[in-house]
C-alpha cells in the first residue's frame, strides 16, 4: 500500500485530529475523553459539484466513534455567488471519501476571486474558512523511462501559489496501484519545470497521470498528515502540531485544478 493510500485510509478510519481557531494557526492538540469536534473537508475544482463532508469526533477511552453531522446550515461564497449545500450522501472516486452535502451546482472553470465557507449547525456552533484559488496547469509532456516517468509542465514566475500534486494511477496483475509525490516550488526559478515519480512503472499494464496545481494551505495539511502517520502518532491521545484552516473546528477547505494524461 503506497503512503498515499495509507493517509487516505488514516483519514477515512480516524479522520486526523487537527484543531485552529484562526485560519493558517497550527495548535497542539489534546483531545481529552468524550471531547466532541466537528470535522470537515471540502475540495472545490473546476468542473465538479460543490461537495462537503461534515462529521463531528468523539473519544471514548480507547476507540474513536465518528458521526456524519447532518442538517446543519452550509453556504460556499465567493464574489459572484452564494451556493446552498444539501444533505446528500455521495461517495467522490477521486478523494475516496463520502461526502454528506452537496449541490447540483459545478464550480467554475475559471475565477478571480476567494472562496468562502459558512456553518452553521443544529446546535448554533459555527465553523467557518476562506480559500484562495489557484490557475491551471495543463501538462506540456509526459516520458517514461524505464521505472521512472517525467512531467512537463510550464509556471510562470509570477505565479503565487507554486505548491503541486503529481499522481500516477495504473493496474497490476487487475490490482490498483497509486503513486503520489507533492512538490513545493516556491524556490524554482525556472518556469519550464520538469519532475519525476519512481515506480515499478514498466510492469504496470495501464498508466494515468495526474497534476494537480494546490494551495499552500492544502500542502501544509498534506504534509502535516503525512508527518503524523509516519510517526505513528495518534492525533486523538498525542499532542500533535498539525496544519488546518478551519475556524471554530478541524479540517481544510481548499481549492485545485487538475490535468491528467493517459500514458497507456
Amino acid at each position: 500500500m503506497s503512503l498515499n493510500e495509507k493517509i487516505i485510509n488514516f483519514l477515512i478510519l480516524i479522520t486526523v485530529s487537527f484543531a485552529s481557531c484562526t485560519l493558517n494557526n497550527k495548535a497542539d492538540l489534546t483531545f481529552p475523553t468524550s471531547s466532541k469536534n466537528l470535522m470537515m473537508e471540502c475540495y472545490l475544482t473546476p468542473g465538479k459539484n460543490f461537495e462537503l463532508r461534515l462529521m463531528e469526533s468523539n473519544s471514548f477511552q480507547e476507540d474513536l466513534v465518528l458521526q456524519l453531522t447532518w442538517n446543519a446550515h452550509v453556504t460556499i461564497s465567493s464574489e459572484d455567488n452564494d451556493i446552498k449545500l444539501l444533505n446528500i450522501l455521495n461517495p467522490n472516486t477521486h478523494t475516496k471519501y463520502i461526502f454528506n452535502y452537496g449541490s447540483p451546482q459545478v464550480v467554475p472553470q475559471t475565477t478571480n476571486s476567494n472562496y468562502s465557507i459558512q456553518i452553521e449547525t443544529e446546535d448554533g456552533e459555527k465553523l467557518q474558512a476562506t480559500t484562495s484559488t489557484v490557475e491551471f496547469v495543463p501538462i506540456k509532456q509526459i516520458r517514461q523511462k524505464i521505472n521512472e516517468i517525467y512531467i512537463s509542465f510550464h509556471v510562470p514566475k509570477n505565479t503565487p501559489e507554486k505548491f503541486f500534486t503529481i499522481i500516477a494511477e495504473g493496474k497490476f496483475k487487475d490490482e490498483n496501484q497509486t503513486i503520489v509525490e507533492d512538490f513545493d516550488g516556491s524556490n524554482w526559478e525556472e518556469e519550464d519545470i520538469t519532475v519525476s515519480l519512481k515506480g515499478n512503472f514498466d510492469d504496470w499494464e495501464s498508466i494515468k497521470v495526474k497534476l494537480l496545481h494546490i494551495t499552500s494551505q492544502y500542502y501544509d495539511f498534506k504534509k502535516s498528515i503525512a508527518g503524523a502517520y509516519s510517526a505513528n502518532i495518534d492525533p486523538f491521545t498525542v499532542p500533535t502540531e498539525m496544519d488546518s484552516n478551519v475556524s471554530g473546528g478541524l479540517g481544510i477547505f481548499t481549492y485545485y485544478t487538475v490535468d491528467s494524461l493517459i500514458i497507456r
